[in-house]
């Protein structure tokens, strides 16, 4: 099997015209495809109130008049003002210093704010895809050989076909969420995370603010002995605290310390909504033996009920599964990594597999959390292009898992105007109401996360033996 492929790819690099036809066809496929699903979330914030996107554009009114952004009463209030339907869902949970950057927005009509919004999100992933291939491509492994920036094109047209096919870059779209400026970040950390530390540490935190799960890549630095960043990252997360403090003045910040902070780490319910962190949605560790052992999820569409009551064997293996996660990443910088070579790949690969762990031991990761995994998608996705005569297995496994993100929550839209999985209509044509036996379809996300790490980790190893 792998000398045919071996024959096929040199075949391939031989016909120049036909790689550089073949790329140039891959990048404008891809970007017509991604093109078409942008205008169509478009065109959808242009014409409806999106789902979560209130929640940030009421945010922002409250801020100009610095009033208590957790108070439910004050939302309320708020939303009465701007003729926005206030729902319960759309209570703020983001640190205060997030906030503070809603001020240099101009305050629209919402419809125009969303249209923005999105707007701004879908050039910034087109960005971020070409930044990536044109970050892989610049290494001195790639950068001699030939047709490189049609290597690009290639990398660059397959980078935007996939966009359009992550159920998380969806809901991300179509909900009005903010994870693509997360993500953003995040590339931006990993870019100068070698050569401008300082720079790498600011991102981190801005990351931080925006979701609290980046700061989480705080240990990396800690790990590496990247000091700067650590400081960096330190100083402008005081800075920005300071800056919160003085702005919003000092019940705001208890009360989002006290009561949204710490009631994630000490409560079994999401602070404020209170919802259980069992909800079907939520794709973690937690959410998923929460939801196995602990307690019932009561919900007419998609409710899920416990297999076996027992809150110490659901905690256990909580604490067991992210306690391995985070000893493979302390193995990972401390120790496996050391003898590889000091390149792109070595930053990107453990960066990416850093997010990805990332995500599986946060308390709460919604499926638009996951828009962040777009990273080590593409990473392992351009390692798997760039190396596969050795690595045409990997690239089966990330299609696999691609094709596990793409897929739709299993209920919870039945009102026409969202994308459904065709088994929610199958089952419904057939059983009536069959969530609650079909529960083990929810996590399919939490699957395809668990393999990406996976797959992350055997590209690591595959370097490591190429610097053996």
């Amino acid at each position: 099997m792998s000398s045919t492929i071996s024959q096929l790819i040199h075949w391939f690099q031989k016909r120049t015209i036909f790689f550089r036809i073949v790329a140039i066809v891959v990048l404008i496929t891809g970007m017509h495809d991604y093109y078409e699903f942008q205008r169509k979330h478009l065109r959808h914030a242009q014409q409806k109130v999106q789902l979560d996107f209130p929640a940030y554009y009421l945010a922002q009114s409250m801020t100009r008049k610095r009033l208590n952004l957790y108070s439910l009463h004050e939302i309320e209030n708020a939303a009465s003002e701007e003729g926005v339907q206030f729902e319960r869902f759309r209570a703020n949970l983001y640190s205060p210093p997030f906030y503070l950057f809603t001020l240099a927005l101009p305050h629209l009509e919402i419809h125009k704010a969303q249209a923005l919004f999105l707007s701004i999100k879908a050039l910034l992933l087109s960005a971020l895809v070409l930044a990536l291939a044109l970050y892989i491509t610049g290494m001195e492994r790639y950068r001699l050989r030939p047709f490189r920036k049609y290597r690009v094109i290639l990398l660059t047209g397959l980078g935007f076909w996939t966009l359009g096919h992550l159920n998380p870059v969806v809901s991300d779209f179509r909900d009005g969420q903010i994870n693509v400026f997360t993500l953003a970040t995040l590339v931006l950390a990993l870019f100068t995370e070698r050569k401008y530390p300082i720079i790498s540490g600011v991102a981190v935190t801005i990351g931080g603010v925006i979701k609290l799960s980046p700061f989480f890549l705080g240990m990396k630095g800690l790990l590496e002995k990247r000091w700067k960043l650590i400081v960096s990252l330190i100083i402008s997360s005081v800075t920005l605290g300071l800056a919160s403090l003085i702005y919003f003045g000092y019940d705001t910040i208890h009360f989002y310390v006290t009561e949204v902070l710490l009631g994630f780490v000490t409560s079994n319910q999401i602070p404020v909504l209170d919802w259980p962190i069992n909800h079907t949605l939520n794709q973690s560790f937690k959410g998923l033996f929460y939801r196995l052992f602990i307690s019932n999820f009561d919900m007419d569409l998609g409710g899920t009920a416990v297999v076996y009551y027992s809150p110490v064997l659901g905690k256990t293996l909580t604490f067991l599964t992210n306690a391995a996660c985070l000893g493979s990443c302390i193995y990972l910088s401390h120790k496996y990594t050391k003898p590889m070579i000091e390149d792109r790949w070595k930053a990107a690969l453990v960066f990416s597999y850093y997010v990805a762990i990332m995500t599986l031991v946060s308390p709460l990761t919604w499926y638009h959390h996951q828009v962040v995994l777009i990273l080590p998608i593409i990473v392992v996705g351009f390692y798997s292009i760039l190396e596969l005569e050795s690595s045409f297995g990997i690239l089966l496994s990330l299609l696999f898992c691609i094709w596990l993100f793409s897929l739709p929550p299993l209920y919870v839209y039945l009102d026409g105007n969202h994308d459904r999985f065709w088994l929610t209509d199958l089952l419904m044509e057939n059983v009536g109401r069959p969530y609650r036996g079909f529960s083990a379809l929810y996590y399919a996300k939490l699957l395809a996360n668990i393999i990406l790490a996976f797959l992350t980790l055997l590209v690591i190893r595959k370097e490591r033996c190429r610097a053996a």
